[in-house]
């Protein structure tokens, strides 16, 4: 355990009605409605970034929101002068969704700052899970470390993975197992999911078994580093 914060429950919103016009548009650039207005709690939620990549291409070539020109004005220009990364992660620092040239993928920067993160929050369907995601090295201090946390309703943090830059190859895989550690499986409690897994009615599943589970970009003061990270998922067995 390293420190005891206020607990965040980011993950969650109201529910979004949307129009059977919005609906129409989304399905004919290929996203499925269920991802933009549903989650599967137990995992996270557009981990690959397809679905924001998907939405910013479409709002970019006006094939969303064609009966509200003005909102699709407002949408277009946002997403093309803002690199903010927002819902469903929460962040803190220097952090924000850079295009590679296929598709969007977070980055975490750190210089001006000690430390940057992202998060969401997670309820764990089983104990035998593994926290996996992809990173990439853009630069990097001697000292500078990537640290994987989660954090309970209780504002208890616990680190389940950490990884010094300077030892990671450019391009790096990361799967950080925390079926065995003895301070979630205290942790974990069994849930029943709901069967409609809109947002507004996962709040008190959030409340009751979410853990945050955060990606922290940790440098010396003065030095900067940075690094990239993608395709973020909860591997059960």
């Amino acid at each position: 355990m390293i420190t005891k914060t206020p607990p965040v429950n980011s993950s969650f919103q109201s529910t979004i009605i949307p129009s059977p016009e919005l609906l129409k548009e989304l399905r004919a650039v290929g996203i499925n409605d269920k991802d933009v207005f549903t989650r599967d709690p137990s995992n996270f939620a557009d981990g690959n970034f397809k679905i924001i990549t998907a939405l910013v291409k479409a709002l970019k070539s006006d094939k969303l929101f064609k009966r509200y020109p003005v909102f699709n004005d407002n949408m277009k220009k946002f997403v093309t002068e803002n690199d903010v990364l927002s819902f469903p992660w929460s962040v803190k620092g220097d952090a924000r969704r850079i295009y590679n040239g296929d598709k969007y993928l977070a980055q975490l920067s750190c210089g001006r700052a000690e430390s940057t993160e992202i998060s969401q929050t997670i309820v764990f369907k089983n104990k035998t899970a593994s926290i996996d995601f992809d990173a990439y090295i853009v630069e990097s201090d001697d000292q500078a470390k990537l640290v994987v946390v989660l954090r309970d309703n209780s504002g208890n943090e616990f680190i389940a993975g950490m990884y010094r830059l300077s030892d990671l190859l450019s391009t790096a895989h990361i799967s950080v197992d925390i079926s065995g550690k003895d301070w979630f499986l205290r942790r974990y409690q069994p849930v029943q999911f709901p069967e409609n897994n809109e947002y507004a009615n996962l709040r008190e599943l959030y409340q009751k078994a979410g853990f945050e589970v955060i990606f922290r970009l940790e440098c010396a003061r003065g030095q900067k580093s940075a690094l990239q990270l993608d395709n973020f998922k909860i591997a059960y067995r």
